[in-house]
């Protein structure tokens, strides 16, 4: 007999759209916990009232606010996955604003000699596999919203995440490159943002229903 995994995915609010990072686990967060390919629950909740959802799920997928995880793409030599895990903060160092030693990194595939590189706060990200363990959690995972975007050739796809007086807009601008924003819930400054990002391209927006 087939067994059908329960795979639970948990859409988190960033942690820069609230002035206390110590509760980001009381923040909204959007769910749907899945059989298979069949949806059987989802919602929005706090992530700490999702505890027994959490336990009795097999998989747990987290979609990280685009705006919280950098995607990086450079070029790096041929190196073994340990000595890549080592020579990244250097690497990397050069782009980013701040100390690499506060930061976790995760190298993708190479492509066209170039590799794509997350990056992410430590500590938030630490305490979240942390709490999602104490919750029960068997299998994490975790993944940047914009890389959640469908890519095309030839055009841009943008997601807005609604949150009080905060936007969170996702862009994915090819398969291996994009981005998260922060911004004042103003519909006209967020698409004006995204077509300073991408001026000559055609745009995909998913947007609230209630907001279209």
């Amino acid at each position: 007999q087939k067994i059908i995994l329960s795979t639970l995915y948990l859409r988190l609010t960033s942690i820069t759209s609230t002035h206390s990072p110590a509760d980001k686990f009381d923040l909204p967060c959007q769910f749907a916990l899945t059989q298979g390919s069949t949806v059987t629950q989802q919602g929005t909740v706090s992530l700490s009232k999702l505890s027994s959802t959490i336990s009795v799920s097999q998989r747990v997928v987290v979609i990280m606010a685009a705006c919280d995880v950098t995607l990086l793409r450079i070029k790096v030599p041929p190196l073994s996955p340990a000595k890549l895990k080592v020579a990244l903060p250097n690497l990397v160092e050069e782009q980013l604003i701040g100390d690499p030693v506060k930061n976790l990194f995760v190298a993708g595939k190479a492509t066209d000699n170039l590799r794509s590189i997350a990056v992410i706060q430590r500590t938030f990200f630490e305490s979240l596999v942390k709490q999602l363990t104490a919750y029960g959690a068997r299998q994490i995972k975790a993944v940047p919203a914009q890389l959640c975007l469908p890519s095309h050739p030839d055009s841009v796809s943008a997601a807005i995440h609604e949150q009080h007086d905060r936007i969170e807009l996702a862009i994915r601008l090819s398969e291996n490159e994009g981005m998260g924003l922060t911004l004042d819930a103003e519909p006209e400054a967020a698409i004006h943002s995204l077509c300073t990002l991408a001026p000559a391209a055609v745009i995909g927006m998913y947007v609230p229903q209630a907001s279209v």
